[in-house]
């Protein structure tokens, strides 16, 4: 059986039922990958997944250098993404000034600055154009619209570009789009930001954009690839990250609406107190729990020899330095010896 599994026909927004079998009987183990010869170990229990995350990214047991042998691809990769990585695919401190002019970006305290409520406003300038309609696909009219107009605006994008922009980010997204022309979409994209970054160069304003290339040179001398930079806050995969935790946690709710059919639910807890302090995050925070963004796995090659899983005799098993191995968020968010409902929301 390849990796990743496929999960079930009968209910595509649950996971592919493998992980509960090998959380049970084979927690660490083999898998075999269609894009080579390579087997990882696959990881699919919290301990375990919490075991290589803390050690960090330094390298020192764990790499998530892609140019590493033994390093795990799960899809393809083009010859230029092997060569140059993105700081997501290297070890500190390799990784830290184009992560830490990200961070700061991108926290909170800034975004509340510059674009106060921006996304409360386009969750409901979106929803205000959805009032009325008798029906409403919500994926194609809501969720895949939202991430983009966001991201987007915080790059500087006009207003009057977003839908455009919605159409080449989502390309992969909808259905029975030609590759061809999923990759096209893919060039125009980076077309676009080319030409944004170029602009913003002439006439710097109140955007990310401009935040990025006014720091082009660090206070450490250190260069930063602005366009690198806005290529990985940009790719279609952030786009489906969150539509699809948009969708999925609408499926969520309509399940709720229909597991009961008293007031006491947790679907007309959402609607009749939306303003109830903690219900919304915590019903957020399991919907990112159960659809888990990283629906794959997190890839990690050993640099030196890493007993994982406790003794052998428990279950454990050595990862030699050079093997791969791949972590199971998926597997490990819905983990029985963790969470008392593994498969339904929680907010106890």
């Amino acid at each position: 059986m390849f990796f990743p599994f496929r999960r079930p026909s009968t209910a595509p927004a649950a996971p592919p039922p493998e992980l509960a079998h090998r959380r049970e009987k084979c927690p660490i183990s083999r898998v075999r990958l269609r894009t080579g010869t390579l087997e990882p170990w696959l990881l699919v229990k919290y301990r375990d997944a919490v075991q290589v995350l803390q050690t960090g990214d330094d390298g020192t047991a764990w790499s998530k250098d892609r140019r590493r042998s033994g390093y795990p691809e799960i899809s393809p990769v083009a010859p230029a993404a092997l060569s140059s990585p993105t700081f997501v695919y290297l070890d500190e401190p390799d990784r830290h000034h184009d992560r830490a002019a990200i961070d700061r970006l991108l926290s909170p305290e800034n975004i509340d600055r510059g674009w106060p409520g921006l996304v409360h406003k386009v969750v409901n300038a979106l929803l205000d154009r959805l009032s009325g309609r008798p029906s409403v696909d919500i994926h194609a009219e809501f969720g895949l619209r939202v991430p983009v107009y966001i991201i987007y605006t915080l790059l500087g994008a006009p207003e009057a570009d977003l839908e455009q922009l919605t159409q080449w980010a989502t390309a992969n997204l909808r259905p029975k789009v030609p590759a061809t022309e999923i990759a096209i979409a893919q060039q125009n994209l980076l077309a676009y930001l080319t030409r944004l970054i170029d602009q913003r160069r002439l006439e710097p304003r109140n955007d990310i954009t401009s935040q990025l290339l006014a720091q082009e040179t660090s206070s450490s001398g250190c260069a930063l690839e602005t366009a690198a930079l806005l290529r990985i806050l940009t790719p279609m995969t952030v786009t489906a990250t969150i539509t699809h935790l948009i969708s999925y946690g609408l499926i969520l709710l309509l399940q709720e609406r229909q597991r009961e059919q008293t007031t006491s639910t947790l679907y007309n807890q959402l609607r009749l107190h939306p303003d109830q302090e903690d219900l919304i995050p915590a019903f957020v925070d399991e919907v990112c729990r159960l659809h888990t963004s990283s629906t794959v796995a997190l890839a990690r090659v050993a640099t030196r020899d890493v007993q994982l899983g406790g003794p052998a005799t428990d279950g454990g098993r050595l990862v030699r330095a050079g093997e791969g191995i791949l972590i199971s968020l998926q597997s490990a968010n819905r983990d029985e010896d963790v969470f008392d409902c593994p498969d339904q929301i929680d907010l106890c």
